[in-house]
């Protein structure tokens, strides 16, 4: 693993933990569900849970199928976990956390400003609303969604 694929990796890990301490406050068991405002797959999401678990940072129960794929997981933070997010001094090296921009808030910008360069453009009216119209949709796409905040981020290698 390259050392961007590493931090990547840090930053991921630490935006689900830091969105499972912000669930937490609200329930002590956090079904995994909840995590899909993060607009990662819910695998993905299954394994940097059970990272969070390996790391001592959270508590989960994994259900998993035969596939080696997870069917339901339950996860709560552990103190440990809420100090790694109230206090940067006590995160692990595995966890990264950008404490000024979520990631999911930092694409609902991107997607702001962009709608509003299409505006200001010269462009015709028919070509405006054409473009609107594709980056509305990729804005749903959660899967292109990830892979782009990735790409801009620089993290994507492939």
């Amino acid at each position: 693993m390259t050392d961007a694929e590493t931090r990547a990796d840090a930053e991921i890990r630490g935006l689900v933990l830091k969105f499972l301490y912000d669930l937490h406050s609200k329930s002590e068991w956090v079904n995994w569900d909840n995590f899909h405002e993060l607009g990662l797959p819910q695998q993905e999401v299954g394994r940097y849970l059970k990272e969070l678990h390996e790391l001592g940072l959270a508590e989960g129960k994994f259900v998993a199928s035969d596939k080696d794929e997870y069917l339901d997981i339950q996860a709560r933070v552990r103190a440990r976990g809420a100090d790694a997010v109230e206090n940067p001094d006590k995160r692990p090296p595995e966890i990264i956390i950008n404490q000024s921009v979520h990631g999911v808030q930092r694409m609902t910008l991107n997607i702001d400003k962009i709608s509003e360069a299409i505006d200001a453009s010269s462009a015709g009216v028919d070509e405006k609303a054409d473009a609107k119209s594709l980056l509305q949709r990729l804005s749903e796409n959660k899967l292109l969604t990830n892979l782009i905040q990735k790409w801009f981020a620089g993290h994507l290698t492939r």
